[in-house]
């Protein structure tokens, strides 16, 4: 392989580069960027200087493309500086491009290069998938993709659902024997998914069973018959067995008990056990859970199963036959779980195809299918050359972590075609994403179709010259193996992974101590085992500590001065600081173990690679209970839940059983927040809790990791109030809470919703290594490099086979050599994730180390089969001594002593003191001024905003919910009917037990009962009941109500019981029959009722029931509004005060009932108010002073303002006097007064005019 040139690389066909750790790679690819915007090199050939948009530049993640543009921009403004100045400052690259053009051209080439760097903007550095989009949006025609469509990153909800659908598909229609058997294999879709995912994540690849090849789509029909055959033959058998057992078990123990002496001891120790064994797997009746362990106790009690010593006879009973036969039948188990996992991950796959065609949503992996798909399709060869005309240059950033598509892709555009640039970037070292489906053997045959146009890069630019020859020393003593040093021979698939050794530029700075010789760059802590092995948990504890102890010691040394970093050039020294440090993990688990043994030394540490969903978190489920007690402040039991984790110890909770008074403090509180969210909002709500309880205080000085706690808290606090944005009600938000915190437990979190970092001050970091690629540190602590591959055994085997398919092996017992392929692949990964874990080191490198066992008390290491292990000894199939460990790691460190140091790790980590990071005295400024004018607050409000004070303050809706109205004796006798329930002090009760509310027969309507409606329990819950009922049977059609039609009964008894009031079911239907049969008085001017025309109810044929309106405010006074309404509407007539509140947002409301009439429109706004107990309570003036006590015309008036509105929009030649008849409020317990309880008002049209103008404005 070349090494590389960045000035006389060809810029024409395809180049591949290699690109070690820290080589420059990206200072590359701006430098080959600045060529191919002058057309270095390439004018000879016809080429032309390209301009941004037309070099595709494709890189891995969103947050690199950034680096990458402005990396890019930063080198063309060099350029164009240098060319245009010669006193600009050059690098050896510039210089030579300077010199490579004529003195007469540098003016033009200052100014393409300037022009460039404006343009950069509209470059198109993008990731592959950004650009696949692109692409099949810009081809619309081509692609067939006419509408727009939206990219998901929910997929892995949308995947639950699709196996939510397909589990209801398929399995519900089974057969309960079958239905039985699949529930214990799978349990339910959330776990069929987990088991299908992995076959569908790989694209279904090459399926093996069996030692066969199997097609991608199994016949469901065909392995449901196999299966239910297997399970009628074994439910036969277990029948006759446990028949037998139950009649027989006394005699069949004792026998055996009889016969012990002739048995084999082996098999029926600890004797009765084992029958007791037997009984307990009889009794459950299941043997699908743990089918092998109960086949090897079924066998023992089977004919030709019991074992007998030499010359005995085994004892003969008819159940031991009928166990025979069933051992038989167990033994012939078709063994389908396989194909049903198969068969559900090609149907889930299908059922999440059909979701997102619903949906109209892409994933990120369907981008890349689409266009790979649709630029290999013959009828769209043209498409491949228009592409390339468009990008005639492409550099591939991070091609290591392509795939078999994307390859593909490119090669399609650009591979063999004459006139076009392609230079693949990428380290194969660095391959570390097989999980997100980048095949490493596809990279390694794409290097080998042009092998000969392969260069690389040999000088690393950023590390210390001897951490680079450290890193060197292991690497290449390991490519001495069979296999070389990443286990992929050059024989294999064609063309192996080997390493190169790489140079070392001079770093700036290198690391001292003081009056000591410079130290090694590599340190190895080594755990020495107590007995052959050390086990796993052992090993990650100590070495946890041991790290902590070592970071407290390098950064105490630091603060003292007795070791830093000094600058080669002029002597200063640099202290080490925490943010200096990184360690490296390999998962959550590990992150949680090193935070715990830091905070002992009083060490903060950020994790930096948080994947988990806020919603996942504690602080999520503490919210939840928050807002529950918040919500409904009167149920004392949710307050006590709530204040556990706001109170700061369990003693203080306690001392409020005593403590009535700080109770009612605490009470008063929730009942405050629970009116602030109300009115205000979510946000304001959570500030006041935020404050009255410090919570800053408690979670940053009483709670370990204080800051990440409180970061949650602000972040939750933050997506909450944007969702209240379309979430309108408290009950609402509460439930969205909940939906979140569930769905967080079941898929990976979406980008908003990942754990923010908590700090971004000068903390040591924890980074997984997965994470940490293409990052750099100044020191890098990998205490755990002896990482454990997961347990070999798999439901799926994947490897790759000599042809290079991924094939997907499914575990039996005869596929031991799919098993070791599949580990032998991991184990390749693991030595490519260790290299890149190692080489981010800048200055110092520390190694956790140990002779770990295979399991909990075993003598059995595994340390051969871990990368670690692999490097030290390459003898993947041979187990390591400690013995081996020690001399392996003595012989690294005696040879090359400046290089390596090796520590022994002691049992007992010393916990010597508490770090104290230095905190300069900073002087500070006087707090600033406000001097700008507090703005009103923007919220959304409605009538309960608006009504008077006393009325707000109420008590909830269950308090003042209030049973029927006690009646005396008198009235009692008075309303008693014999065919008619009872009304009693109790309610209703039936007289005759065979009374039944059977809606299918015509029962006449008794006048009598409407007048029972006076007792109808009140309250909120009650009115909104009864509106529910009106709204109901105004849907239905009011001449259906008004008839003998059963659809009234049927509509009122429904209604009744599902709110647990049968027993009004008479006379609800009696009421809602003469309601129907109402006339509404026709409006005049005058506001009285008398003289007037009727409407009749039933003849009302176009309406809308609860229409929804919002009004936008801007500085809006409801005084104001009140001073206009209390002298045009009912004058003279007192009325309470309103709220003194600003309206500044929006101002939303519900509208029972609009009709339209002969032309004209018309509000109806239906009362449940209770008056008194009979219709002389309900006087006209009653009402009257109803509607002012309630404000009713404030209300109403916002009626009139929204309908005025919408006909005004909507209706061609709308005129108020004309076309609005007017607003009905109809008080419905007065049905049997003499005006029906109407009151009916037309506001006057300046007023509503003036208010339209007001709102307007």
């Amino acid at each position: 392989m070349q090494t590389l040139d960045p000035m006389s690389l060809p810029l024409q066909g395809v180049r591949f580069i290699e690109a070690s750790a820290g080589t420059g790679k990206t200072w590359t690819l701006a430098a080959l960027y600045v060529r191919l915007i002058l057309a270095h090199g390439q004018a000879q050939d016809g080429h032309q200087p390209l301009l941004p948009p037309e070099i595709l530049v494709v890189t891995f993640t969103r947050a690199a493309t950034q680096e990458v543009r402005e990396r890019i921009r930063r080198r063309l403004l060099e350029a164009a500086a240098y060319f245009q100045t010669a006193t600009a400052p050059a690098d050896a690259f510039l210089s030579a491009l300077k010199t490579s053009f004529p003195t007469e051209q540098h003016a033009q080439c200052a100014q393409t290069l300037s022009l460039a760097a404006d343009w950069m903007d509209q470059a198109r550095i993008t990731t592959i998938h950004a650009w696949c989009q692109q692409v099949l949006q810009e081809y619309a025609l081509t692609s067939g993709q006419l509408e727009a469509f939206n990219i998901t990153e929910e997929e892995d909800i949308l995947y639950l659902e699709a196996s939510r659908d397909y589990w209801r598909r398929y399995y519900y229609p089974l057969n309960p024997e079958l239905a039985a058997w699949i529930s214990q294999v799978f349990t339910d879709p959330e776990k069929l998914l987990k088991q299908a995912k992995p076959l569908i994540s790989r694209h279904l690849v090459h399926i093996h069973y069996q030692g066969k090849a199997m097609p991608q789509v199994v016949d469901f029909e065909d392995i449901v018959n196999q299966q239910n055959c297997w399970l009628h033959n074994l439910e036969t058998e277990l029948t006759s067995v446990c028949r037998l057992f139950s009649q027989q078990h006394t005699e069949i123990q004792q026998l055996l008990t009889e016969k012990l002496p002739d048995l084999n001891l082996k098999f029926y120790q600890k004797w009765p056990k084992p029958f007791l064994d037997l009984q307990s797997i009889l009794a459950q009746k299941n043997l699908f859970k743990g089918q092998d362990t109960h086949l090897k106790i079924l066998k023992k009690f089977s004919a030709s199963g019991i074992q007998v010593k030499k010359d005995k006879k085994v004892p003969q009973h008819p159940f031991f036959d009928a166990m025979d036969r069933l051992v038989a039948v167990l033994e012939a188990n078709p063994q389908l779980d396989a194909l049903f996992q198969l068969h559900a991950a090609y149907g889930i796959e299908q059922e999440f195809v059909k979701i997102k065609k619903h949906l109209n949503v892409k994933t990120f992996q369907d981008l890349i299918q689409e266009l790979a798909s649709l630029i290999q399709q013959p009828e769209n060869q043209g498409l491949a050359y228009q592409l390339a005309q468009q990008y005639p240059a492409a550099l591939i950033d991070e091609f290591q972590d392509t795939d078999a598509l994307q390859y593909q892709i490119f090669k399609s555009i650009y591979f063999e075609r004459p006139n076009t640039t392609c230079i693949l970037i990428g380290d194969p070292k660095q391959a570390i994403y097989a999980f997100r489906n980048a095949d490493i053997y596809t990279y390694l045959n794409a290097r080998h179709a042009v092998a000969d146009y392969a260069y690389t890069l040999g000088t690393n630019f950023r590390s210390a010259k001897n951490l680079v020859e450290g890193i060197n020393q292991i690497f290449t003593r390991a490519q001495k193996y069979p296999q070389g040093a990443f286990k992929i021979a050059s024989s294999q698939l064609g063309q192996g992974l080997d390493f190169h050794p790489v140079q070392a530029a001079d770093t700036l700075y290198q690391w001292q101590y003081l009056d000591q010789a410079p130290p090694a760059p590599i340190h190895f802590w080594h755990l020495p085992s107590q007995g052959a092995t050390c086990s796993l948990k052992h090993y990650q504890e100590v070495l946890a500590e041991y790290c902590a102890y070592q970071i407290y010691q390098l950064l105490s040394q630091s603060q003292d001065g007795k070791t830093y970093l000094q600058n080669s050039q002029n002597g200063d020294k640099k202290r080490i600081q925490a943010k200096d440090i990184a360690i490296l993990v390999h998962d959550y688990k590990e992150a949680q173990k090193i935070r715990q043994a830091l905070y002992q030394y009083h060490i903060k540490a950020l994790y930096v690679s948080e994947r988990q969903s806020i919603y996942n978190t504690q602080e999520a489920h503490q919210l939840r209970y928050w807002l529950r007690a918040i919500h409904e402040p009167y149920q004392e039991a949710y307050i006590k839940v709530a204040l556990v984790s706001l109170l700061s110890n369990w003693h203080a909770l306690q001392a409020l059983q005593t403590d009535d008074l700080a109770w009612e403090q605490h009470l008063y509180a929730f009942r405050r927040y629970h009116k602030i969210w109300l009115k205000e909002g979510i946000l304001p709500t959570l500030q006041a809790l935020y404050q009255d309880y410090r919570l800053a205080e408690r979670y940053l000085h009483k709670v370990q990791q204080g800051e990440r706690a409180l970061t949650n808290f602000l972040h939750l606090a933050e997506l909450l109030q944007e969702a209240s944005l379309e979430i309108e009600t408290p009950w609402g938000l509460l439930q969205y809470l909940d939906m979140q915190i569930h769905q967080a437990q079941q898929a990976r979190a979406n980008s908003e919703h990942l754990l923010r970092l908590e700090s971004d001050a000068n903390l040591v970091q924890i980074v997984t290594l997965y994470k940490s690629k293409g990052l750099e540190y100044p020191f890098v602590f990998i205490p755990f490099a002896c990482h454990k591959i997961k347990d070999k055994n798999q439901e799926v085997y994947f490897y790759h086979n000599t042809q290079g398919q991924l094939v997907g092996d499914f575990n039996t017992k005869t596929n031991e050599i799919a098993k070791q392929a599949a580990f032998e692949e991991h184990l390749q990964e693991q030595i490519r994730l260790l290299y890149v874990g190692m080489t981010r080191a800048i200055y110092g490198l520390f190694l956790g180390v140990a002779n770990i066992a295979e399991k909990k008390n075993s003598i059995s290491s595994i340390l051969h089969q871990t990368a670690f292990g692999y490097l030290l000894a390459g003898t993947p199939h041979k187990a390591m001594t400690e013995a081996d460990l020690t001399q392996s790691l003595h012989q690294l460190t005696t040879q090359n002593p400046h290089l390596f140091a090796h520590y022994q790790v002691p049992e007992q980590v010393p916990l010597e003191g508490k770090y104290q990071p230095e905190n300069p005295n900073m002087q500070l400024k006087p707090a600033p001024l406000i001097n700008h004018q507090a703005r009103t607050p923007w919220w959304i409000a409605s009538y309960s905003a608006l009504v008077p004070v006393k009325d707000k303050d109420t008590l909830p809706d269950e308090v003042t919910e209030i049973a029927a109205y006690p009646l005396d004796e008198e009235a009692l006798q008075a309303l008693r009917h014999p065919n008619l329930p009872l009304l009693t002090q109790d309610g209703l009760a039936f007289a005759d037990e065979d009374f039944q509310l059977d809606t299918e027969i015509e029962t006449p309507i008794n006048p009598q009962l409407i007048h029972y409606i006076h007792w109808f329990p009140r309250g909120p819950r009650q009115g909104t009941f009864l509106h529910e009922v009106l709204e109901a049977a105004t849907k239905e059609g009011w001449a259906q109500m008004a008839s003998q039609s059963p659809v009234r009964r049927q509509l009122v008894q429904w209604r009744c019981q599902s709110k647990g009031l049968e027993a009004w079911v008479p006379v609800l239907d009696a009421y809602l029959y003469q309601f129907a049969r109402t006339y509404l008085p026709a409006p005049k001017h005058q506001q009285s009722l008398q003289d007037l025309q009727d409407i009749p109810l039933t003849h009302i044929q176009h309406w809308q029931t609860e229409m929804e309106f919002w009004l936008t405010c801007h500085q809006v006074r409801i005084q104001e509004i009140d001073a206009w309404a209390t002298q045009a509407l009912w004058p003279g007539h007192p009325r309470p005060r309103v709220q003194p509140v600003f309206l500044q947002g929006m101002f939303k409301g519900y509208i029972d009932l609009v009709f339209e009439h002969q032309g004209k429109y018309f509000i109806i706004d239906y009362k449940s108010n209770w008056l008194g107990q009979d219709a002389s309570a309900y006087t006209h003036e009653a009402l009257i002073q109803a509607l002012m006590q309630h404000r009713y015309d404030l209300q109403y008036l916002f009626y009139t303002l929204a309908l005025h509105r919408l006909l005004k929009s909507r209706h061609p030649h709308y005129d108020y006097d004309l076309h609005f008849g007017g607003v009905y409020y109809w008080f419905i317990r007065a049905l049997d007064a003499p005006h029906q309880g109407l009151i009916y008002d037309k506001p006057p049209r300046d007023l509503i005019e003036r208010l339209d103008a007001y709102f307007r404005a």
